[in-house]
């Protein structure tokens, strides 16, 4: 099994998406089930991290992303097979961007 390394800027938009799903949508409902979705897959990847596929950016990145769908949102993580740690670095909503979300 592999060690889940949640980043703290992680723990900080996660916080970002439920009080926006909670206070400017009115969805608490919402808010939860996506929170629960995102933990539910972050903690899935202890086990197995290969079986989700490589992120193919338009441009080079310094490292290898791979991620997997939360609901509306996708989870991006990296891999150090040596250490055996994933590490969570970023939850961007499906419809962004997601090139300029990683490096």
């Amino acid at each position: 099994m592999y060690q889940v390394v949640v980043l703290q800027s992680v723990r900080k938009t996660m916080s970002a998406i439920n009080a926006q799903l909670i206070n400017e949508l009115n969805a608490p409902e919402a808010a939860d089930r996506l929170t629960e979705a995102i933990i539910r897959t972050v903690d899935s990847l202890s086990t197995m991290p290969y079986r989700h596929p490589v992120y193919r950016p338009s441009r080079s990145l310094r490292h290898e992303y791979r991620y997997a769908r939360a609901r509306s949102h996708l989870v991006f993580y990296r891999i150090d097979q040596a250490e055996q740690v994933v590490t969570v670095t970023h939850i961007v909503h499906s419809s962004r961007d997601l090139d300029s979300h990683l490096d």
